[in-house]
């Protein structure tokens, strides 16, 4: 398959972050805000959240209950209530008082302001930040770094039965039961781990910021040669 590029509009847009609300809806993640796109047309951009202005949008997630949730770099992000896209006016996501913010001013178990990755793991909302991991269980964050005495930045998580699976700078790492192992990374030519994958074969994939795309056959990972537009970071 061929590369292509879509113009989504006469905009100009820095995308951190893409997730689709049905086949015809989007929202994008970026310096902008979030922007709802619908058949490819931009409908509305959202950037005036709580109490901050500009926001600047690392992650979008879609929650089961179609909550909003946000990653930015001033804390996590979610509406208080789900977008009604056959009425965009009700809910007014335009209206700052629609959202909800959590910082680390005020909520202390969130480790960290700079939010990377977002997901539902055991039926409850994680966080991957600039350091180490928080869930968000009982209207309350409580941060899930045991063990560390300096948590890494964390690129991506990932939910695989009742393991979280964490990529970072320092590798793969897995956190089941309150604790924490790292996954095997001798045969890795790097650990600078920016993208986890599990397919239905259940093997482990790895995207490096510097040495391209892995794949672990359950002995030792092997490198994927592939012709991308891109360079070496995956």
């Amino acid at each position: 398959r061929k590369w292509e590029t879509f113009q989504l509009s006469q905009q100009s847009f820095k995308i951190n972050s893409l997730s689709t609300w049905d086949q015809n809806t989007f929202f994008v993640g970026g310096e902008q805000g979030v922007s709802l796109f619908w058949h490819n047309e931009l409908k509305e951009t959202y950037k005036d959240m709580g109490e901050l202005n500009d926001v600047v949008v690392k992650v979008v997630f879609i929650a089961p209950d179609s909550i909003l949730w946000l990653g930015t770099t001033q804390g996590v992000i979610r509406s208080i209530k789900k977008p009604n896209l056959q009425n965009l006016g009700n809910p007014n996501l335009k209206d700052p008082t629609t959202w909800e913010v959590f910082s680390t001013s005020e909520n202390p178990g969130l480790p960290s302001d700079t939010i990377n990755s977002i997901i539902v793991h055991l039926n409850e909302i994680w966080v991957g930040t600039a350091r180490g991991v928080a869930k968000y269980t009982a209207d309350t964050w409580i941060e899930q770094n045991t063990g560390w005495s300096d948590p890494p930045q964390v690129n991506q998580l990932l939910s695989y039965q009742d393991t979280l699976v964490v990529a970072t700078p320092q590798g793969i790492y897995l956190f089941s039961g309150n604790q924490w192992k790292q996954f095997p990374a001798d045969s890795l030519k790097s650990t600078k781990i920016t993208a986890v994958l599990i397919d239905e074969k259940q093997r482990f994939w790895a995207g490096t910021q510097d040495q391209g795309l892995f794949l672990f056959n359950n002995q030792f990972w092997e490198e994927i040669k592939i012709n991308r537009p891109w360079n070496s970071y995956v």
